[in-house]
Order: structure tokens, then C-alpha cells, then sequence
């Protein structure tokens, strides 16, 4: 008996009882739970499904499913895998209680051979879903078109042009000017958040491919058919590989095919549909670079892009861009945008974790804290841990002064003794010294007694008169020997030494490569010691520019700053007993100049008292660690009220 449901589907309108009676003999009836899968995409050899009952939706897998079609009562798939014995292009799902009726391919094909009211039916059904598919194609193409048009330009519009006005910012310019010119692989390479991505995009935006798509894949990610998928999508356009540094090694061979030369264009030029491919890579640091990263610089190049606190003249113009995205209108009520206080504080601090997207960040949360007026620094939250919950994290801030940041080691004693935590260190000049031995594990004790045997021998040489009289090359030996030759990445806590680049005057806060290195540079006194090499820089010591750096521990995500200070500021010890000593004291009377506006940064200042005694004297340093201790237990109250008030905030 033939049921209702096939007797009526539209598929067989016109075919006659008898023809329906044989068809039906063919057929067999199945049902499907919704969700469940009826039709595999790949599967071969799949049966003419007729929809009775019910709805099925039709998808394209991949890394997201993309549904095709909904299909209900009457409609049908599976015809080209029944017909031909091939995949399945795509997977049926059903969306509820579905019915289907089926008929094997080999039915179907003798059904079509053998003519008839079935055949023509049959035909007529394809005919239509045929051109119905051939429509439905030409509908995505232009939707397409006209989605890729509006993507280029809202992607244009997204990636602005290139913000900042100093020497590292005209660089990065002329260099996306360059790779404009070209289809030359280029990577970036630079720390999280300093703009590699708009650099990248800048790039295509600007080219001859802008009008083509600009796709983004995370190399980490990497999957041959995530690949060819990437390859597809970016064709006519630009493939951006995120993380090329940390795609697995046998995408290295795969992306090289599409470099120009193995592509078989000359000139850096490529085929059209063949992608251009950009690349963002973390620095090289203490890593070999990578094989994608050679191969693109063998037919290409390389772009760095320094952290925001190594291009602090970026701020002012990277802030002024910010205040105009966030904050409507450019005329408020309580005056201009930004005050000049917070534009001065944003324009000194270091950014040390975030870069240009930390002090997007920053500004966007100022300009909600400022409720439509103007942004002042009570507005700014600089440094500090996103979410509540916890403790606060202490961060120590330790100045430079010779032998008297010895004095830093009494310090530590009283904190350690009054159950004061300290999350991370930041040091100049002796300060990174003392920094670095307590980050890499020593105890206080161990310091103490090291520092009653210290004696310049261990860390001084005489060196011929260029640059300085005396070289600090035997402080990398006394520092391995000490806490081993570690890099910063290896250290007990979190720390960071600021010097001087001794060719631009700029302050550098370091923390990344070898620890004894960075602090040689740190401890180098101008005219006394000679400038140290450090990662393509002359270093200089760091009190010409930072004595005190509290804004590079609240970088770090220090809650609460804690900076000793331990510059001569009385001179009661009379007239310089030495050229050196002469020097010290002009760089006390300098660092005077800049501590106040470093300090603004700390929440406690210890100030031991340093006068009175030799600076450069080794015997000087018990009395200075007992003068550093007897000041840290007069600050310890202080600071367990500062930590307990943090405490109460941040669980609020």
C-alpha cells in the first residue's frame, strides 16, 4: 500500500497509480532522530534521499560548518553521489523527527535508462534543482563580491595609518612603503602589542593586492587542510601568518611554495591568484629564527619593531590617537581632552608588558573613568593587575649610588623580617646589581655576606683610556659565579635593570637576554667605565636617566611600589676626595633633577641615610646595610597599612 506522504510529494505529481506502485517497491523508509547525522560529507555511493517528513539542513564542514540549504517535505539530496558514485559534497543533519524515503543509485540510473512517467519526473526534478543551484551560486558570488568590497573597506578603515613621529616610527614607514611597492614576504617581528599586525596590514592596504582579501591564520595552528583553506581564501589578497616563529616545522616547506621565487615570478612580483604572504614573529632573543623566518628573509625581509618603551616619543602622538577613538567630541566641558599632568605621566612610563595595546588600553579605561570630562591622572590605571581578587603584588625599586646600594640589602632584611612579599625587582646602576642577585634566589643573609667581601677587584679592570678608565667585564663572571649565567626568563622572580643607550640618551629598561650583561651595562659609569654592548646597543649606567625607576615596577604589575633611594642629597661628607668621587657627586646633583617625577610612581619611598660615609669605599658597605635596615623597619607600618587598604580595594 502506498502511503499518503509519497503518494503527494511534488517530486511525482502526474506519475500514475500503477507507476507509483513499482516505484514504491524500490524505495525503503528510514527515520532520524534530530541531530542526526544522515548523509557524511565524502561519503561515495549515497542513496536518492526523498524528504517526507520533517527538515534536514545541509552543511559545508570545515573548522566552522557553513549551512547550505534547508530542505523539507518534498525536496530531496544525494542525487550526484547516487548518480555517479562519488563523495558526498557535503553532510545532511536532521533538525527534527525526519522521514525519508530512499532509492539506491543503481535504481535511480535504471529508472532514468528505462524512460517512462518516472524517468521524466525524475529529470524534470534534477533539471530544476539544477538551475536552481546554478542561480543560487551566482546569488553567494555576488554577495560575495559586494561582502569582500565592504570587508576591504572596513578593513582599510580599521587598520590606520602608522602613528608616531620618532626615528624607530619612520623606519617602520619607510618599510611598509617598501613592501607596498612589491609582493616581497615580509615578517615583522616584535613583542606582543606593538603594532606588528597594523604594520602587516598597513602594508596590504597600501599595495596593489588592497582590493583583495586580507586573511589572518594563527601559525600555531597550523593543519594542511587549514592551510589550503588559507591559500583559498586569501587568493587575489595578502596571508597574514600570526606567530610564524611557532608554526611546526614541516609548514615551514608548504609556506615556502608560495614565496615568489619558488612561485616562478621574478622581481618579488606574484601571480595574482597566488597570496602574498606577511608574517608576525616574537624577537629572536635567546631562539634560533625560525625555517619560515629564513625563508622569508632570504626572499624578502625583516621589519623589528621596538616596544613602546624603547620609542617613548611615540606616546604623546599614539595618546592624542587614542583620546580621538574613545572620547566624543573634541571640545568637553571641563576643557581639553586630556590634561597636560596625564598626557606628561602616559609620555614617562614604560608600558613594559603591553606596548601600544597597554596604552590603548589605559586611555580607553580613562576616558570611562572620566565620564565625558577631561582625562586627569587620578584617571589613569597604570600597571595594575586586570580583575580583582588576591593580593596585591609588591614591587621593590632599588637606585643607584655606588657602594652605597648596599644599603638595598638592609632593606630587603626588614622586609623579609616584617612578612613584606616582593613579586618584582627593578634596579639601576648597584641597585640592578643587589636586584639581580635577589631575583636569581639569594636570601638576604647571602647577600650580606657577600657584600662585606666585595672589593672592586671583583668587579673592575684597568683598560686602556677609550670610553672610560676601567672596564666592568669581571661583574659578568662574579654574577654567573653567584646565580649562574641565567637569562632574565630564568630568574626566581620577575626583574629589570634600566640603563642609558649611550648614543641617544634614551632610558632602556632591560628584561630579556643574558642578566650579568644587562646589569654590566646598568653599572657603567660615564667616563669611568667603558659603554658595554647589549643587544645592538652601548649601554651607559642607568642613573643618567632613571636613579629611581618606580614607573618600571609598576610596568611589571606591581600594586603597590616600594623605591629606595639611596642619592646623597647633604654632601656633609665635605669637598670630592677623588676624581671619581667628583663624578658621583654630579651625577647626585643630576639624578636630583629626575627622581622627583620618578617617584611620583612609588606609593613608599625608604630613604636611608647615606651621608657622612666613602660611596666609593667597599669597607663603607655594613654601616650602609645597617642604615638600610633601621630605615626599612621605621617604613614597615606604612607599608602593611598600604598593603591592607590594596587588599580591602581589590575585593570590593
Amino acid at each position: 500500500m502506498i502511503q499518503a506522504e509519497f503518494r503527494e510529494l511534488p517530486l511525482l505529481a502526474g506519475v500514475s497509480e500503477p507507476e507509483l506502485e513499482r516505484l514504491a517497491d524500490r524505495c525503503r523508509w528510514t527515520w532520524h532522530q534530530p541531530g542526526e547525522v544522515i548523509l557524511r560529507q565524502g561519503e561515495a555511493g549515497a542513496d536518492f534521499c526523498i524528504v517526507v517528513r520533517g527538515q534536514v539542513e545541509v552543511l559545508l564542514e570545515g573548522e566552522m560548518d557553513t549551512r547550505l540549504h534547508l530542505l523539507g517535505p518534498g525536496a530531496f539530496f544525494g542525487e550526484l553521489a547516487a548518480l555517479t558514485g562519488g563523495p558526498a559534497p557535503a553532510m545532511v543533519r536532521a533538525l527534527e523527527m525526519t522521514s525519508l524515503v530512499r532509492i539506491d543509485g543503481d535504481e535511480v540510473a535504471a529508472m532514468l535508462a528505462g524512460g517512462g512517467e518516472i524517468a521524466r519526473a525524475l529529470v524534470t526534478a534534477l533539471s530544476a534543482q539544477v538551475a536552481e543551484a546554478g542561480a543560487r551560486l551566482h546569488r553567494t558570488r555576488l554577495r560575495e563580491r559586494s561582502l569582500s568590497d565592504h570587508i576591504a573597506r572596513q578593513g582599510a578603515r580599521t587598520h590606520t595609518e602608522w602613528v608616531g613621529t620618532g626615528a624607530w616610527s619612520q623606519r617602520v614607514r619607510a618599510a611598509i612603503a617598501r613592501g607596498s611597492r612589491t609582493d616581497e614576504p615580509v615578517v615583522f617581528v616584535g613583542e606582543t602589542g606593538t603594532g606588528k599586525e597594523l604594520a602587516a596590514a598597513r602594508m596590504h592596504y597600501n599595495s596593489g593586492r588592497k582590493d583583495g582579501p586580507f586573511i589572518v591564520m594563527d601559525g600555531p595552528a597550523y593543519t594542511p587542510a587549514g592551510w589550503e583553506e588559507a591559500l583559498r581564501l586569501a587568493a587575489h589578497g595578502t596571508l597574514l601568518i600570526r606567530r610564524a616563529d611557532e608554526m611546526p616545522p614541516e609548514a615551514a616547506e608548504a609556506a615556502r611554495q608560495v614565496l615568489p621565487r619558488r612561485a616562478g615570478s621574478g622581481r618579488g612580483r606574484l601571480p595574482s591568484r597566488i597570496p602574498r604572504v606577511l608574517a608576525t614573529a616574537s624577537p629572536a632573543g635567546d631562539r634560533e629564527p625560525s625555517l619560515l623566518e629564513e625563508a622569508i628573509v632570504a626572499e624578502g625581509f625583516a621589519v623589528p619593531i621596538p616596544p613602546l618603551r624603547d620609542r617613548l616619543e611615540d606616546i604623546p602622538a599614539l595618546t592624542r590617537h587614542f583620546v580621538r577613538k574613545y572620547v566624543h567630541g573634541a571640545e568637553l566641558a571641563g576643557g581639553a581632552p586630556i590634561s597636560p599632568e596625564a598626557m606628561r605621566r602616559l609620555a614617562s612610563f614604560p608600558f613594559a608588558h603591553g606596548n601600544v595595546r597597554e596604552l590603548e588600553r589605559t586611555v580607553q579605561a580613562a576616558a570611562l573613568l572620566a565620564g565625558g570630562q577631561t582625562i586627569e591622572p587620578q584617571h589613569l590605571r597604570l600597571g595594575r593587575a586586570p580583575g580583582a581578587g588576591g593580593r596585591p603584588r609588591v614591587g621593590l625599586v632599588l637606585g643607584g649610588g655606588v657602594v652605597r646600594g648596599t644599603a638595598h640589602v638592609g632593606v630587603i632584611r626588614a622586609l623579609h623580617e616584617a612578612n613584606i612579599p616582593i613579586d618584582c625587582v627593578v634596579g639601576t646602576s648597584s641597585g640592578s646589581l643587589i636586584g639581580a642577585l635577589y631575583a636569581g634566589g639569594l636570601t638576604w643573609r647571602e647577600m650580606q655576606e657577600l657584600a662585606l667581601r666585595l672589593s672592586w677587584f671583583d668587579m673592575a679592570e684597568p683598560a686602556w683610556p677609550r670610553g672610560g678608565f676601567v672596564t666592568n667585564k669581571r661583574m659578568r663572571r662574579y654574577l654567573d659565579t653567584q646565580i649562574g649565567p641565567v637569562s632574565f626568563s630564568d630568574l626566581k622572580i620577575p626583574f629589570a635593570a634600566v640603563a642609558a643607550d649611550a648614543n641617544t640618551g634614551q632610558e632602556l629598561v632591560l628584561r630579556e637576554g643574558r642578566v650579568a650583561d644587562a646589569v654590566r651595562g646598568s653599572t657603567a659609569i660615564p667616563g669611568i667605565f667603558r659603554p658595554v654592548p647589549f643587544d645592538g646597543r652601548l649601554l651607559v649606567d642607568g642613573v643618567v636617566v632613571n636613579n629611581v625607576p618606580a614607573s618600571a615596577a609598576r610596568a611589571l604589575g606591581a600594586d603597590l611600589v616600594i623605591a629606595v633611594d639611596v642619592t646623597e642629597y647633604g654632601f656633609s661628607a665635605g669637598a670630592p676626595r677623588s676624581v671619581p668621587e667628583a663624578m658621583m657627586r654630579a651625577f647626585d646633583i643630576m639624578a636630583r633633577q629626575t627622581i622627583t617625577a620618578s617617584l611620583e610612581w612609588a606609593d613608599v619611598v625608604i630613604r636611608p641615610q647615606v651621608s657622612g660615609l666613602n660611596s666609593f669605599s667597599t669597607r663603607s658597605a655594613g654601616e650602609y646595610m645597617r642604615r638600610g635596615y633601621a630605615a626599612a623597619r621605621e617604613m614597615a607600618g606604612e607599608i602593611r597599612l598600604r598593603l591592607e587598604e590594596l587588599s580591602r580595594e581589590m575585593r570590593i
